[in-house]
């Protein structure tokens, strides 16, 4: 799956699209703009890359942060939470990950956490990608996510 066939499964449900991008860095929200029509579906793409962003513009506590590192479940959950309610979108999607080259926190390189919020339900997946450079990372990590949101919007 691609972002043209996210694109036209979210036009045949008639739903709206958010993103919330932190190691993906806007690449889900370029993508998918680049498909004719996704004015249509598309309501906003947020790159939030820095802790400080995050709980500025998605409200994800230094607490949680702390508590549970900025690569986790609970992270990309409030971020996907959040993006939905500032977008009023049907479905938001949150990126959070580890491209390296360093370890960061308890994370290894490759360690990727993808929240993708729909008709309220949150599902949060983890995904360990074994690229070694830091652009195949993002890549694959952007190529999982369409599959993960296209399976999510047959689903619904």
């Amino acid at each position: 799956m691609n972002s043209k066939d996210v694109l036209n499964l979210l036009k045949e449900k008639k739903m709206t699209i958010s993103f919330a991008e932190s190691i993906t860095g806007g690449k889900l929200a370029s993508e998918f703009v680049g498909n004719e029509g996704a004015s249509e579906v598309f309501s906003l793409g947020l790159v939030t890359y820095s802790n400080k962003m995050k709980t500025k513009l998605l409200n994800v506590s230094e607490e949680t942060l702390e508590k549970h590192g900025v690569v986790s479940a609970e992270v990309v959950r409030i971020m996907a939470l959040n993006a939905q309610k500032l977008a009023n979108a049907d479905i938001s999607v949150a990126t959070s990950g580890n491209a390296g080259p360093t370890v960061l926190g308890d994370t290894n390189v490759g360690d990727v956490y993808v929240g993708i919020i729909v008709k309220g339900n949150i599902n949060t997946y983890k995904l360990i990608i074994k690229e070694k450079t830091r652009k195949k990372i993002i890549n694959e990590v952007v190529k999982e996510v369409w599959n993960l949101i296209y399976k999510t919007l047959k689903e619904c």
